[in-house]
Protein backbone atom coordinates (compact mmCIF):
# COMPACT_ATOMS: atom_id res chain seq x y z
CA UNK A 1 0.00 0.00 0.00
CA UNK A 2 1.55 3.17 -0.95
CA UNK A 3 1.87 6.17 1.25
CA UNK A 4 2.19 8.37 -1.46
CA UNK A 5 -1.47 8.30 -3.13
CA UNK A 6 -0.06 9.27 -6.58
CA UNK A 7 -1.35 6.66 -8.76
CA UNK A 8 0.25 3.89 -7.33
CA UNK A 9 -1.44 0.23 -7.43
CA UNK A 10 -1.32 -2.55 -4.63
CA UNK A 11 -2.47 -6.26 -5.18
CA UNK A 12 -2.73 -9.74 -4.19
CA UNK A 13 -2.63 -11.64 -1.57
CA UNK A 14 -1.07 -8.78 0.44
CA UNK A 15 -3.72 -6.37 0.27
CA UNK A 16 -6.46 -9.21 0.93
CA UNK A 17 -4.73 -9.71 4.19
CA UNK A 18 -4.34 -5.92 5.31
CA UNK A 19 -8.10 -5.45 4.81
CA UNK A 20 -8.56 -8.46 7.01
CA UNK A 21 -6.23 -7.46 9.53
CA UNK A 22 -7.82 -3.68 9.48
CA UNK A 23 -11.05 -5.52 10.21
CA UNK A 24 -9.83 -7.95 13.10
CA UNK A 25 -10.10 -11.29 11.30
CA UNK A 26 -7.98 -13.95 10.75
CA UNK A 27 -4.87 -14.22 8.40
CA UNK A 28 -1.16 -14.61 8.29
CA UNK A 29 0.71 -13.53 11.66
CA UNK A 30 1.76 -10.24 10.24
CA UNK A 31 5.37 -10.57 12.44
CA UNK A 32 6.65 -7.64 10.27
CA UNK A 33 3.98 -5.27 11.81
CA UNK A 34 4.70 -3.78 15.12
CA UNK A 35 1.32 -5.07 16.72
CA UNK A 36 1.32 -8.59 14.94
CA UNK A 37 -1.92 -10.68 14.83
CA UNK A 38 -0.51 -12.64 18.14
CA UNK A 39 -0.21 -9.29 19.76
CA UNK A 40 -2.87 -8.22 23.10
CA UNK A 41 -3.35 -5.36 20.84
CA UNK A 42 -4.50 -6.71 17.85
CA UNK A 43 -6.69 -9.36 19.72
CA UNK A 44 -8.54 -6.55 21.81
CA UNK A 45 -9.01 -4.69 18.59
CA UNK A 46 -10.52 -8.35 16.80
CA UNK A 47 -12.69 -8.50 20.11
CA UNK A 48 -14.29 -5.07 19.46
CA UNK A 49 -14.35 -5.68 15.65
CA UNK A 50 -16.44 -9.31 16.35
CA UNK A 51 -18.94 -7.33 19.07
CA UNK A 52 -19.75 -4.56 16.36
CA UNK A 53 -20.56 -6.92 13.83
CA UNK A 54 -22.63 -9.76 16.50
CA UNK A 55 -24.30 -6.44 17.43
CA UNK A 56 -25.01 -5.33 13.29
CA UNK A 57 -25.86 -9.10 12.45
CA UNK A 58 -29.58 -8.69 14.46
CA UNK A 59 -29.39 -5.47 12.52
CA UNK A 60 -29.08 -6.99 9.12
CA UNK A 61 -31.62 -9.82 9.89
CA UNK A 62 -34.20 -6.63 10.56
CA UNK A 63 -32.94 -5.04 7.14
CA UNK A 64 -33.43 -8.24 5.30
CA UNK A 65 -37.12 -8.55 6.48
CA UNK A 66 -37.75 -5.69 5.86
CA UNK A 67 -36.60 -5.63 1.94
CA UNK A 68 -38.53 -8.77 1.59
CA UNK A 69 -41.86 -7.32 3.10
CA UNK A 70 -41.55 -4.77 0.02
CA UNK A 71 -42.14 -7.20 -2.99
CA UNK A 72 -41.76 -4.38 -5.47
CA UNK A 73 -38.26 -2.85 -4.19
CA UNK A 74 -35.57 -4.41 -7.18
CA UNK A 75 -31.50 -3.64 -6.86
CA UNK A 76 -31.27 -1.26 -10.01
CA UNK A 77 -28.09 -1.09 -11.96
CA UNK A 78 -26.58 2.15 -10.44
CA UNK A 79 -27.85 2.84 -6.81
CA UNK A 80 -27.11 6.67 -6.15
CA UNK A 81 -26.89 6.49 -1.96
CA UNK A 82 -26.31 10.63 -1.10
CA UNK A 83 -25.29 11.43 2.15
CA UNK A 84 -24.43 7.71 2.55
CA UNK A 85 -20.48 8.89 3.59
CA UNK A 86 -18.39 5.34 3.49
CA UNK A 87 -21.69 3.23 4.00
CA UNK A 88 -21.29 0.13 2.23
CA UNK A 89 -23.14 -2.27 4.83
CA UNK A 90 -26.96 -0.72 4.74
CA UNK A 91 -26.38 -0.07 0.67
CA UNK A 92 -25.74 -3.87 0.40
CA UNK A 93 -27.56 -5.18 2.73
CA UNK A 94 -30.76 -3.39 0.97
CA UNK A 95 -29.81 -3.61 -2.31
CA UNK A 96 -27.38 -6.89 -2.96
CA UNK A 97 -28.19 -7.38 -6.02
CA UNK A 98 -27.28 -3.90 -7.73
CA UNK A 99 -24.31 -3.69 -10.09
CA UNK A 100 -23.00 0.23 -9.43
CA UNK A 101 -22.94 1.36 -5.76
CA UNK A 102 -22.30 5.20 -5.86
CA UNK A 103 -22.15 6.63 -1.97
CA UNK A 104 -21.74 10.68 -1.49
CA UNK A 105 -20.29 11.92 1.94
CA UNK A 106 -18.23 15.00 3.47
CA UNK A 107 -15.15 12.35 4.66
CA UNK A 108 -11.57 12.60 3.13
CA UNK A 109 -9.52 10.05 0.66
CA UNK A 110 -6.45 10.44 2.17
CA UNK A 111 -3.39 7.97 1.37
CA UNK A 112 -2.79 4.90 4.05
CA UNK A 113 0.55 4.31 5.71
CA UNK A 114 2.63 1.16 5.04
CA UNK A 115 1.71 -0.49 7.72
CA UNK A 116 5.27 -1.90 8.51
CA UNK A 117 6.24 1.51 8.90
CA UNK A 118 4.09 2.74 11.89
CA UNK A 119 5.14 1.80 15.75
CA UNK A 120 2.80 -0.23 18.14
CA UNK A 121 0.89 3.30 19.17
CA UNK A 122 0.49 4.02 16.26
CA UNK A 123 -0.88 0.88 14.85
CA UNK A 124 -3.16 0.31 18.06
CA UNK A 125 -4.92 4.24 17.65
CA UNK A 126 -5.16 3.70 14.06
CA UNK A 127 -7.31 0.38 14.72
CA UNK A 128 -9.36 2.21 17.72
CA UNK A 129 -9.92 4.87 15.12
CA UNK A 130 -11.06 2.51 13.14
CA UNK A 131 -13.58 0.50 15.30
CA UNK A 132 -14.61 3.91 16.80
CA UNK A 133 -15.59 5.10 13.39
CA UNK A 134 -17.63 1.92 12.90
CA UNK A 135 -19.39 1.89 16.02
CA UNK A 136 -22.32 3.84 15.12
CA UNK A 137 -22.98 2.96 11.56
CA UNK A 138 -23.19 -0.97 12.88
CA UNK A 139 -25.16 0.13 16.11
CA UNK A 140 -27.16 2.83 14.30
CA UNK A 141 -27.16 2.56 10.87
CA UNK A 142 -25.43 5.96 10.05
CA UNK A 143 -21.96 7.25 10.33
CA UNK A 144 -21.25 10.89 12.75
CA UNK A 145 -19.09 12.92 10.25
CA UNK A 146 -17.89 14.87 12.85
CA UNK A 147 -17.34 11.97 15.14
CA UNK A 148 -15.72 9.66 13.06
CA UNK A 149 -12.61 13.08 11.54
CA UNK A 150 -12.21 13.24 15.20
CA UNK A 151 -11.45 8.77 15.66
CA UNK A 152 -9.71 8.98 12.36
CA UNK A 153 -7.81 12.66 11.77
CA UNK A 154 -5.85 11.90 15.62
CA UNK A 155 -4.18 8.48 13.73
CA UNK A 156 -2.02 7.29 10.92
CA UNK A 157 -5.04 5.60 9.33
CA UNK A 158 -7.31 8.94 8.15
CA UNK A 159 -9.71 9.12 5.60
CA UNK A 160 -12.26 5.98 4.28
CA UNK A 161 -9.97 3.92 2.91
CA UNK A 162 -9.59 1.80 6.02
CA UNK A 163 -12.91 2.07 6.80
CA UNK A 164 -13.97 0.50 3.31
CA UNK A 165 -11.11 -2.36 3.21
CA UNK A 166 -12.45 -3.22 6.83
CA UNK A 167 -16.28 -3.61 5.47
CA UNK A 168 -15.28 -4.81 2.60
CA UNK A 169 -13.53 -7.73 4.39
CA UNK A 170 -16.00 -8.28 7.01
CA UNK A 171 -18.38 -8.67 3.97
CA UNK A 172 -16.83 -11.91 2.69
CA UNK A 173 -14.65 -10.20 -0.25
CA UNK A 174 -11.37 -10.41 -0.73
CA UNK A 175 -9.25 -7.31 -1.87
CA UNK A 176 -7.46 -7.70 -4.71
CA UNK A 177 -6.23 -4.06 -5.81
CA UNK A 178 -6.11 -0.95 -4.31
CA UNK A 179 -5.12 2.28 -7.18
CA UNK A 180 -4.83 5.68 -6.77
CA UNK A 181 -7.33 7.32 -9.37
CA UNK A 182 -9.03 10.50 -10.19
CA UNK A 183 -11.53 12.45 -12.54
CA UNK A 184 -10.36 13.19 -15.69
CA UNK A 185 -11.93 16.43 -17.91
CA UNK A 186 -14.17 14.40 -19.57
CA UNK A 187 -15.94 12.54 -16.28
CA UNK A 188 -13.97 9.60 -16.70
CA UNK A 189 -11.28 7.39 -13.91
CA UNK A 190 -7.91 7.99 -15.00
CA UNK A 191 -4.71 7.83 -12.59
CA UNK A 192 -4.12 10.39 -10.17
CA UNK A 193 -0.95 10.94 -11.27
CA UNK A 194 -2.11 11.88 -14.44
CA UNK A 195 -2.83 15.34 -12.68
CA UNK A 196 -7.28 14.71 -12.67
CA UNK A 197 -9.20 16.27 -10.38
CA UNK A 198 -10.87 14.89 -7.23
CA UNK A 199 -8.50 12.18 -6.17
CA UNK A 200 -9.52 8.78 -4.48
CA UNK A 201 -8.94 4.91 -4.62
CA UNK A 202 -10.52 2.15 -7.27
CA UNK A 203 -11.03 -1.10 -5.52
CA UNK A 204 -11.53 -4.12 -6.56
CA UNK A 205 -12.53 -6.89 -4.28
CA UNK A 206 -14.92 -9.75 -5.25
CA UNK A 207 -15.97 -9.34 -8.56
CA UNK A 208 -16.58 -5.75 -8.01
CA UNK A 209 -15.19 -1.94 -8.26
CA UNK A 210 -15.43 0.44 -5.37
CA UNK A 211 -14.14 4.13 -6.30
CA UNK A 212 -13.94 6.53 -3.77
CA UNK A 213 -13.23 10.42 -4.96
CA UNK A 214 -13.32 14.34 -3.75
CA UNK A 215 -13.62 16.92 -5.18
CA UNK A 216 -13.61 20.74 -4.33
CA UNK A 217 -15.56 23.43 -6.24
CA UNK A 218 -13.73 26.19 -7.11
CA UNK A 219 -16.71 28.19 -8.14
CA UNK A 220 -18.73 27.47 -5.26
CA UNK A 221 -16.15 27.08 -2.40
CA UNK A 222 -17.03 24.01 -0.54
CA UNK A 223 -16.46 20.46 -1.08
CA UNK A 224 -18.70 18.50 -2.58
CA UNK A 225 -17.83 15.60 -0.65
CA UNK A 226 -16.49 11.80 -1.36
CA UNK A 227 -18.28 9.92 -4.09
CA UNK A 228 -18.25 5.89 -3.65
CA UNK A 229 -18.97 3.75 -6.80
CA UNK A 230 -19.31 0.28 -6.25
CA UNK A 231 -19.32 -1.46 -9.56
CA UNK A 232 -19.02 -5.24 -10.99
CA UNK A 233 -15.81 -6.01 -12.07
CA UNK A 234 -16.97 -6.07 -16.04
CA UNK A 235 -17.98 -2.69 -15.54
CA UNK A 236 -16.13 -0.25 -18.41
CA UNK A 237 -14.65 1.83 -15.21
CA UNK A 238 -11.14 1.72 -15.20
CA UNK A 239 -7.95 3.81 -14.20
CA UNK A 240 -6.57 4.53 -17.76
Amino acid sequence: MSNSGGGSSSGGSGINDTARYLAGMSGSARSELALSRNSSEWKGHQSRMDGLWSNHSGRRSHIRGFRSNLSGLISPGVLFYPFGGPDYLHAGALFPGAGHYVLVGLEGTDAMPDLSTLSASELSRGLGGIAGSLRTVTGASYFITREMRVDLQSTSLRGTLPLLLAQIARNGQPVSSVSAVGIGPGGNLTSRSAGSACPGWHIRAGGKIFTTSRKTSPTVGWEIADLFSLSAAKDHLSPS
